[in-house]
């Protein structure tokens, strides 16, 4: 007995009277069993032998299109989630700057507070460019009184 001729499945040429398939988004049909032609052996005219092939046939294609189906349901998944990240990322730069500036609004008020002599202390309403004011002040008094302890420790040099 011969065998058929192999089967080109994915050819896009239809063969007459083929069944066809559904199309996956754009895509060729995909045929779903071949002409009565293509089927026929020529020698016993029985079709015993090809009906367990047709029936596993449309299984694969229906798992085919099923994977089909679940894929894109994935990768429409996988783009949700993307943007989910890309709004996320864009939220946390947005508030890291915020971050830092808090940080550095806390550390101006806490050098402030050393920088006040304490019987006084710091008013409660000072701006933030007023301590920073008195922060500067404060680093000049201390540079100043520096020099000033540092000239009477020198061993004095005399020049002739």
């Amino acid at each position: 007995m011969d065998c058929p001729a192999p089967l080109n499945l994915a050819a896009p040429a239809r063969i007459p009277g083929q069944l066809v398939g559904m199309a996956v988004q754009g895509r060729p049909p995909i045929p779903m069993a071949l002409s009565l032609q293509a089927a026929w052996d020529g020698r016993s005219r029985s079709w015993g032998w090809w009906r367990p092939l047709v029936k596993h046939y449309g299984k694969l294609i229906a798992a085919s299109q099923d994977m089909q189906m679940r894929l894109d349901a994935f990768s429409q998944m996988s783009q949700a989630v993307r943007r989910s990240l890309e709004s996320l990322e864009e939220d946390h730069r947005a508030l890291v700057p915020d971050q830092l500036l808090s940080y550095m609004q806390m550390t101006i008020n806490n050098m402030a507070q050393q920088c006040c002599p304490s019987a006084r202390g710091m008013p409660k309403r000072m701006s933030l460019f007023s301590k920073l004011d008195l922060i500067k002040e404060f680093m000049f008094d201390k540079m100043e009184t520096v020099r000033v302890i540092t000239l009477l420790v020198e061993p004095r040099v005399c020049r002739s």
